[in-house]
């Protein structure tokens, strides 16, 4: 089931306009383990290393805002390819 598995679900815009991705982890929101599956998989989606991605804000909300360090241009084609994956 959709549920069953950690997943990137494509893309919205918060009311205020702001893009964001939508994703799913199975992880319980208890201890960061969500915290540290959403950065697991962004970094797995996105190519990027797990170890320099951070969460910057949202550590107990559903929206969430993570630091992905380097070339802004590489970032933003993995973002697209990903979502073009998702149907996003």
């Amino acid at each position: 089931t959709k549920g069953s598995q950690d997943s990137i679900d494509g893309s919205d815009n918060l009311s205020d306009g702001t893009p964001v991705l939508k994703a799913r982890v199975r992880a319980v929101p208890q201890d960061n383990k969500a915290n540290k599956a959403l950065i697991k998989l962004l970094a797995k989606e996105l190519s990027q290393p797990r170890s320099e991605m951070s969460l910057v804000s949202g550590h107990k909300s559903r929206i969430k805002k993570i630091r992905i360090p380097g070339n802004s241009r590489g970032i933003a084609k993995s973002i697209v390819a990903c979502l073009d994956k998702t149907g996003g």
